[in-house]
């Protein structure tokens, strides 16, 4: 078959393909991959198309990925090894086999959005910044998550060897790599 204007293939008047020309003018396999192309049509000649997810649809986790690829490629011919390593580190986190919830509390203790007193008064509330479990130091989320007595005790009912907690980081997201 000759390449054309498309005219042969007539996509408009049936809002969809022209199967008799198709299985006339293509091999059965060819034919039926360009069945399996879905055709959107609208009335309006301006409507958007999200080609960067499924079947045209715009869905957060497609805009994501697009991002953290952009991301990822821009980091990788960067220099700068800390950036790589953040991007390389989120994307570990989002891919751990754990609940949901236990990753968006992770992500969210490493971006500072845990809303401990330290947290809070950095926001301009005028709270005291002692823990308000144990009272012994300034509540931030390193506290509340390893160091706070009450902390510890949770952690030792979950029987996990105390090795394993990296009481040495210096920040949230250190010791999120560190797990």
């Amino acid at each position: 078959m000759a390449s054309g204007d498309g005219n042969r293939i007539n996509i408009e008047d049936r809002r969809g393909w022209n199967e008799e020309i198709l299985d006339k003018e293509f091999e059965d396999e060819n034919a039926n991959c360009i069945k399996s192309i879905e055709l959107r049509f609208s009335e309006d000649p301006n409507v958007l198309g999200w080609h960067f997810g499924r079947k045209g649809r715009f869905s957060v986790r497609s805009a994501y990925k697009l991002f953290m690829q952009h991301l990822i490629e821009a980091s990788t011919s960067s220099s700068n090894v800390q950036d790589r390593d953040t991007v390389l580190g989120w994307n570990f986190l989002w891919r751990a086999k754990v609940p949901p919830k236990v990753i968006l509390l992770a992500w969210r203790a490493c971006q500072e959005a845990i809303p401990v007193c330290y947290n809070l008064r950095r926001r301009g509330l005028d709270i005291a910044s002692l823990c308000i479990r144990c009272g012994q130091e300034s509540e931030d989320v390193l506290h509340v998550l390893l160091w706070c007595s009450f902390s510890i005790q949770a952690w030792a009912l979950l029987g996990l060897p105390w090795r394993w907690i990296n009481l040495e980081a210096g920040s949230t997201e250190e010791w999120m790599r560190s797990v």
